[in-house]
């Protein structure tokens, strides 16, 4: 007698075919599915090496159990519009991380989104912190 076995092929949580990662810290990594409610009160957006300051943010959120997310871009092409307006539904303040002044993600989310965050750039000649990112006063 033959038994045959039948598997379900999930998506992958951590690494969305897109090149970009969303995390909520009440959930972890995951997917943006149909129409779920606000789940964060504010999503982070990064790319780059400024995912290693939003991560260690990320965790300091969790300690507090302050609802935060995350979503970390490992690549900037296809720009994925749909996906940032969908986390951007998720959340009720859209903060991007920026590596230097030039702005480059934030100026491409206004342009292929209707996105408006807030920008926060690092201190001149530095790099932007963990601390820098937990410690800003108005996320509320």
């Amino acid at each position: 007698m033959v038994t045959k076995f039948s598997a379900t092929i999930k998506k992958s949580v951590l690494l969305n075919d897109s090149g970009y990662r969303i995390e909520f810290i009440q959930e972890g990594c995951c997917l943006l599915e149909g129409d779920q409610p606000v789940r964060a009160v504010v999503g982070f957006i990064s790319f780059g090496p400024d995912q290693s300051a939003v991560n260690e943010a990320m965790s300091m959120f969790k300690k507090i159990k302050f609802p935060a997310a995350a979503f970390l871009m490992d690549v900037n092409s296809p720009f994925p519009a749909k996906a940032l307006e969908a986390f951007a539904d998720k959340v009720h303040k859209i903060v991007v991380i920026e590596s230097d002044a030039t702005c480059l993600l934030s100026k491409q989310l206004k342009e292929r989104t209707w996105i408006k965050p807030v920008v926060t750039v690092p201190p001149y000649g530095g790099a932007i912190t963990a601390r820098d990112i937990f410690e800003k006063e108005d996320w509320n």
